[in-house]
């Protein structure tokens, strides 16, 4: 049997949510940045994107993260996370499963008690700390890139209205809205409803406005839409 492309991958989940990491038969990404080296795959690679996250082998919901060399002395790695239809420059769910990856295949130089692991990414360094027994990643803590808000917007949606929302980073761009101003119940009843809802107040925020990194102006547009309430 004759192959026209072999990747090497393992499939992961944090808390129930899938990684697919690739560890394996990608040629050297190019770049002096993990940013460039994001594009560089972008440019030469996104056709296995859709290889990598989409069904047969994915699902809507699957994330992924491409291992590579790192572009600092500061970092053990570098990453460059996906999702079903582009790229993260920053993904917790995806840093956590990495991390446990890197330390259950040996992958990195593993020391019991913990294993300290600096990743290099797209937003910034991300250390992880890793609780080790017997060789096996038992818990990880992370810490990520620094976060901050930037400003409050209301936003005249089509069809849905007038959206406030609080526009902040950490490590992604994200809009917290408080669901109760939608006036719709978030139960899971209600959840067919929320994601489409979310998609569509997303993208409109994203293009009307442009966010404002002070370090890093690449990272320009909303990623995500938040929605929040008070617990009951």
């Amino acid at each position: 049997m004759k192959f026209s492309r072999y990747l090497s991958c393992i499939d992961t989940h944090c808390s129930g949510e899938s990684t697919r990491i690739v560890v394996g038969g990608l040629p050297k990404l190019r770049g002096k940045t993990m940013a460039e080296k994001q594009k560089y795959f972008q440019d030469h690679y996104h056709s296995l994107l859709g290889t990598l996250m989409k069904e047969p082998r994915g699902f809507d919901g699957m994330l992924g993260s491409i291992l590579t060399e790192s572009t600092v002395p500061e970092a053990d790695v570098g990453v460059i996370y996906l999702w079903t239809d582009g790229y993260f420059s920053a993904c917790g769910d995806s840093t956590y499963s990495c991390s446990a990856a890197l330390v259950n295949t040996g992958m990195v130089d593993v020391k019991e008690p913990y294993t300290e692991i600096t990743f290099d990414t797209v937003s910034g360094l991300v250390k992880t700390k890793v609780e080790v027994k017997d060789g096996v990643a038992k818990s990880i803590a992370m810490q990520g890139v620094p976060s901050f808000y930037w400003k409050t917007m209301k936003f005249d949606v089509p069809k849905i209205g007038e959206v406030e929302a609080d526009i902040a980073y950490g490590g992604l761009w994200y809009a917290f809205i408080n669901a109760d101003s939608i006036g719709l119940k978030p139960t899971l009843e209600n959840k067919g409803e929320w994601i489409p809802l979310g998609w569509k107040i997303r993208n409109y925020i994203a293009d009307s406005i442009k966010v404002d990194h002070p370090e890093y102006p690449n990272l320009n547009i909303l990623d995500l839409v938040t929605f929040y309430t008070k617990p009951s």
